[in-house]
């Protein structure tokens, strides 16, 4: 996002270093990036300084434990500003059970939580990655439907309180 400040906590370093030479991202302005665990990195900054987190981390197939519970949640809605939006990448089997855990968790921290999914993965026929949005405020919900049913890869818009 231009004119964004932004920072980036990846725990490896060679990751890093291979992004900045490739997509020469060291030259965006507000963009930084921090060497270290997301959750240790989130506890740094200051309450209510964020407008949006994005949680997308994997190890392997799986994110790692600590940034998918109670703790990082928490930290989450602390830094988050009074209308800020959590966005997390949430790799699910087609059970769904995975996405609807992790949004149950969600809707005990945000007022307003919102999983977008693949329409083949809805009616369980793979795995895939979920989208998770959680805020305090109403998401915009309709407007996303309408968006996501014309998008190049169709997602479904599923309220938490609907699973």
């Amino acid at each position: 996002r231009p004119g964004s400040e932004q920072v980036v906590f990846e725990i490896d370093s060679e990751l890093l270093r291979m992004v900045a030479y490739a997509f020469r991202v060291h030259e965006i302005e507000g963009l930084r990036f921090q060497v270290g665990d997301a959750l240790e990195g989130v506890r740094t900054l200051p309450s209510a300084s964020h407008d949006v987190i994005i949680r997308d981390a994997f190890d392997g197939e799986n994110v790692p434990a600590h940034l998918v519970g109670r703790e990082m949640l928490d930290e989450v809605a602390r830094v988050l500003v009074a209308d800020g939006i959590y966005l997390a990448n949430v790799p699910s089997e087609a059970d769904m059970k995975a996405a609807e855990a992790e949004g149950a968790l969600a809707a005990s921290f945000f007022k307003h939580v919102a999983l977008f999914v693949d329409p083949g993965q809805l009616r369980g026929r793979h795995f895939g990655n979920v989208v998770l949005a959680a805020s305090q405020q109403p998401l915009p919900l309709d407007e996303l439907t309408r968006r996501l049913h014309r998008a190049i890869a169709p997602a479904r818009v599923v309220p938490v309180t609907s699973l």
